[in-house]
């Protein structure tokens, strides 16, 4: 999908403010912490009616009546944020007051939000979650989130709009939390380094759903918080205090078929014990199943555990993240053969799109590495920058 551009302006002069007062008196209101009167008086700053035009007085009516709960107030100040109106610009929090306001049911904050989503601006790019938003705000009433809903279903598959369907009917009973906690569950995964102060790379499905994550290198464990999360592309990002080596995370763009790869991981560790493995294998398809763009086919052997390990190149840079294996089970009722090492990658350049909204990770990743390794010394790079992780 082409990039959505969230432009938010105010069209506040069909605002007709009828109180039947001077805004002397609505000062006086609004000052004994009417909400509803801050907020009318913020739309007067902000479409000159009645007084000089000022954002920013705006802006501070908005934000007491907004701090209030108030819902409409609270998507106001969202715009402000989101359009440089009498603040200084700043996406994140526009979203915050977005969702603030969405979760009240508030239709046009959800549409936005949807938005906020679809674009990324504020928020990692999902439109998992801009499907969901907006299908509560059509539900609420948006028409064009029911147009909007048309367009992302174009760039989704049935899965991601079936979850995002789930979503909405949670959001619609006030649920907010988008990743519900399992008791008694216990995940184990690989994971990779990519700066060197201590941002750690895996997939999404290892740590969902998890109260508590930990990583482990050299029999040495780490307790690791998830900072940032991409459900449709099942990556996740982890921090820990310390210091890591991290691996170069380059472009997978031109990565070719038949390219020698690599990865290192920690699979089956009650069978095979918590030493990473490391395997080999080549490029075999630049699609994954039904020939999904994102992912690669390789031939590198995977196994349950090794589920976000890094697949890296001759030269030791990072070109994907181990993801899965065909099924058999899937392979057998289809075809009625077994499936032989097929196994699936999602490529790099996915991960590099999210961290792009991170510039406190991506302005701090290694250069791309030049020179051809031995397999040898590829190995000994991979074993000082992987992670075994465990999620309960």
């Amino acid at each position: 999908m082409k990039k959505l551009v969230l432009t938010l302006f105010f069209t506040l002069c069909s605002v007709i403010v009828s109180f039947g007062q001077n805004i002397a008196e609505l000062k006086q209101k609004a000052e004994q912490g009417d909400a509803l009167v801050q907020y009318y008086l913020g739309l007067c700053y902000a479409d000159g009616d009645g007084v000089k035009k000022d954002p920013r007085e705006a802006v501070k009516w908005f934000r007491k009546a907004a701090e209030q709960g108030y819902a409409k107030a609270q998507y106001s100040l969202g715009l402000c944020y989101a359009d440089d109106e009498g603040i200084e610009k700043d996406p994140r929090e526009a979203v915050k007051w977005f969702r603030k306001a969405a979760e009240q049911g508030y239709a046009q904050a959800q549409f936005v939000l949807g938005l906020c989503y679809a674009d990324g601006d504020g928020v990692i790019e999902n439109n998992v979650k801009a499907y969901a938003w907006s299908a509560l705000a059509s539900a609420n009433g948006s028409e064009d989130a029911k147009t909007f809903m048309d367009m992302l279903r174009k760039e989704m598959t049935s899965y991601e709009i079936q979850y995002a369907l789930k979503l909405a009917e949670k959001y619609e009973k006030g649920i907010f939390d988008e990743t519900p906690k399992k008791e008694n569950s216990t995940k184990t995964g690989s994971g990779f380094a990519i700066t060197s102060n201590g941002f750690i790379i895996t997939n999404y499905h290892v740590v969902a759903d998890s109260t508590k994550v930990k990583v482990i290198k050299n029999g040495i464990e780490y307790s690791a918080t998830v900072v940032a999360s991409d459900t449709s592309n099942d990556i996740a990002i982890l921090k820990i205090s310390q210091a890591t080596k991290p691996l170069s995370l380059i472009t997978s763009r031109k990565v070719k078929i038949g390219n020698n790869v690599y990865s290192m991981g920690f699979p089956n560790v009650q069978l095979q014990g918590i030493s990473p493995k490391f395997t080999s294998g080549v490029i075999s398809s630049l699609t994954g199943l039904q020939d999904d763009p994102k992912h690669f086919q390789i031939s590198v052997p995977v196994q349950p555990g090794n589920s976000g390990g890094a697949l890296v190149d001759e030269k030791g840079n990072v070109v994907g993240i181990v993801t899965a294996k065909l099924s058999q089970k899937v392979a057998i009722s289809t075809t009625g053969t077994i499936a032989e090492n097929v196994n699936y990658a999602l490529k790099s350049s996915y991960v590099l799109i999210m961290l792009e909204s991170m510039p406190n990770i991506s302005d701090n990743l290694e250069d791309e590495s030049r020179k051809k390794l031995s397999s040898e010394a590829i190995a000994e790079k991979l074993k000082d920058s992987t992670y075994f992780i465990i999620a309960n």
